[in-house]
């Protein structure tokens, strides 16, 4: 899952901004807190990819829990809110270690979603598609395990795969039981509607049966090192890209 706490005391505001971003990012888990000493409690046990910080907050300031959160978690991006566009603001925020500035009172809905966007597009990205909850919370449990830095983002059926590779763009789609749901997962990797993603099919297969995608395992084995080994290779070639 891609993991993103709001912390902001003004509750009509933070329920705008997250009405907002569960539009256009159905796949992303929110958190929401109100207060500085709530959110250091849910960072340290969610460890979340992204923090929209207000600056103002009670028991403690936007700018301290950042430098705080950024000591512990340096690979956290923090989109630092405030209401007053000052100098001394966002050069404070800079020197406490946000990554971003944002005046609530300027910002649009385009400028956010570009830098959620740009923050997703930074991580390796893994789209799990399957039927089963099982084989969704173990595939998902040992990436995030092995890769913590990864976005996981899980999809139940082919139309709901199609709608979310196309917002997510992943660079990696594993289908377990891989035949699921109306037209199957199957069609829709043959037809590459995961755009330029690897595919890694999970299942069982007759001798000689075709397998669409670029991988297939059985399910033993989808949890062990050829898994490990694929991704690695994958997580390689995209740090290189960057």
């Amino acid at each position: 899952m891609f993991r993103t706490l709001i912390v902001e005391d003004n509750s009509q505001f933070r329920k705008s901004m997250l009405q907002t971003l569960q539009g256009r990012f159905p796949f992303i888990h929110f958190h929401e807190v109100d207060d500085g000493e709530q959110a250091l409690q849910v960072v340290d046990r969610w460890n979340p990819h992204l923090i929209f910080m207000d600056i103002n907050m009670p028991s403690v300031n936007g700018l301290e829990l950042t430098r705080t959160v950024k000591h512990t978690h340096a690979d956290v991006v923090v989109i630092m809110l405030t209401s007053y566009d000052l100098p001394e603001y966002r050069q404070e925020a800079a020197r406490c270690g946000a990554d971003h500035f944002l005046v609530k009172s300027a910002v649009a809905n385009t400028e956010i979603f570009t830098l959620v966007n740009s923050v997703i597009a930074s991580r390796f990205r893994t789209l799990v598609v399957a039927e089963s909850d099982a084989f969704v919370e173990q595939m998902g449990r040992f990436l995030t395990l092995t890769w913590p830095g990864m976005v996981v983002v899980n999809a139940r059926a082919a139309a709901d795969a199609r709608d979310t590779a196309d917002l997510l763009e992943p660079n990696l789609v594993v289908l377990g039981n891989s035949r699921c749901g109306g037209d199957g997962c199957d069609a829709l990797a043959a037809d590459h509607a995961f755009g330029r993603a690897v595919v890694v099919s999970v299942g069982d297969r007759a001798p000689g049966e075709p397998c669409p995608g670029d991988y297939w395992l059985p399910p033993l084995r989808a949890v062990g090192s050829e898994m490990v080994t694929i991704i690695n290779d994958l997580v390689s070639a995209s740090r290189q890209q960057h």
